[in-house]
């Protein structure tokens, strides 16, 4: 069973992760209110090698790619701004440095048209 739980204050990198993520509002305890549960996000500070920053870059992409997938749901329309917001979020977590951390790496984004993909098979 999945837990969800947040400390105001503590310096514990799963911690930190969900306040870089802004996940840290929901109810202890509860899964309501929770972006990702402390399973997800360990897994996540396992990826990046338990830099907190490294798993928020890695958990705006998971985010993002739910969006994408919810998005694509047939009869799903999504109007809000949330799937260009996540992408703005991703794209700026590039360029924040935290003290006594390696900034990542640039990425570039690019369309299928820039690829010359031109959807024929």
């Amino acid at each position: 069973m999945p837990t969800y739980t947040y400390t105001h204050g503590s310096t514990d990198p799963t911690y930190l992760a969900r306040l870089l993520l802004g996940d840290h509002r929901g109810t202890p305890g509860a899964a309501d209110g929770w972006l990702f549960s402390d399973e997800e996000i360990d897994l996540l500070l396992d990826l990046a090698d338990s830099d907190p920053a490294g798993a928020v870059r890695i958990a705006l992409h998971v985010r993002a790619n739910r969006e994408a997938l919810a998005a694509s749901v047939t009869g799903t329309t999504d109007t809000s701004e949330r799937p260009g917001a996540i992408t703005q979020r991703i794209t700026s977590w590039q360029t924040i440095t935290i003290a006594g951390q390696v900034p990542a790496a640039a990425q570039a984004s690019r369309s299928p048209e820039d690829l010359g993909d031109t959807g024929a098979v």
